[in-house]
């Protein structure tokens, strides 16, 4: 049966489009700022303001990093910190993500979740925003980039094992399908991104970099980012 659906790379080539200042790759790969996968930190954490929001002591603007791969259990843990945060009646959210990507489906669901929250959401590339990551990172009302930030977008894949029958490889490929069509919809919501390039990014691997992504709608501003509850607000470059 087929695995949750990631990111990957289809063998069919599209045709010639001027994405203008776009990196393209024609084999899947990790922008060259991807972090490596860590065991000493969870994937989800608070930032230097590392308040313990449990005990009720959630500062007035705290930041959520998000490190490592996307996956159900990442976006669970994410979506139950900002609903203890608004349950503290904190309304301001710094969300900081470095991630090489990970599980399209709960990405997705967690773009979705995070609408009926009651509280403002600010996003933050860090380094490497991969594949599915920026899902999380479309979130943001306000939406940032340090200078070297890299966004990485290439196809839906799904992972086999075992045998699969023709009517499971068709529903296979509905799925992934669904999932490129959810995918587009939620870029075409948040960005300027064209329908051309978005096509593109069915087929083959693309990678924005902060001025590309600037240009395209993907964030509202290149600077670097330091948290406000370290008293330091964001230099803007």
């Amino acid at each position: 049966m087929a695995a949750e659906a990631t990111f990957g790379k289809r063998k069919t080539p599209p045709p010639a489009e001027d994405g203008g200042a776009i990196e393209s790759r024609r084999e899947p790969l990790r922008a060259p700022t991807a972090p490596e996968p860590s065991t000493r930190s969870p994937p989800v954490s608070f930032g230097r303001n590392h308040h313990d929001v449990e005990s009720g002591r959630a500062p007035a603007h705290p930041t959520l990093r998000v490190d490592g791969l996307i996956t159900a259990q990442t976006v669970d843990a994410l979506h139950a910190q900002l609903l203890a945060l608004a349950g503290r009646r904190v309304y301001d959210v710094a969300l900081v993500v470095n991630s090489q990507g990970g599980q399209v489906l709960p990405a997705l669901r967690f773009y979705e979740r995070v609408k009926f929250l009651p509280l403002r959401v600010r996003t933050h590339a860090d380094g490497a925003v991969c594949s599915a990551a920026n899902l999380l990172f479309l979130v943001g009302e306000e939406r940032t980039a340090s200078r070297d930030a890299r966004f990485l977008f290439h196809p839906v894949v799904s992972e086999i094992s075992g045998r699969l029958s023709r009517d499971d490889f068709a529903k296979t490929m509905q799925e992934m399908a669904r999932l490129e069509s959810a995918m587009s919809r939620v870029l075409f919501e948040r960005t300027a991104l064209p329908s051309a390039v978005v096509e593109r990014f069915h087929h083959e691997t693309i990678v924005f970099d902060a001025p590309t992504a600037l240009r395209f709608g993907l964030i509202h501003r290149i600077e670097t980012f330091e948290s406000p509850d370290d008293d330091c607000a964001a230099a803007r470059e």
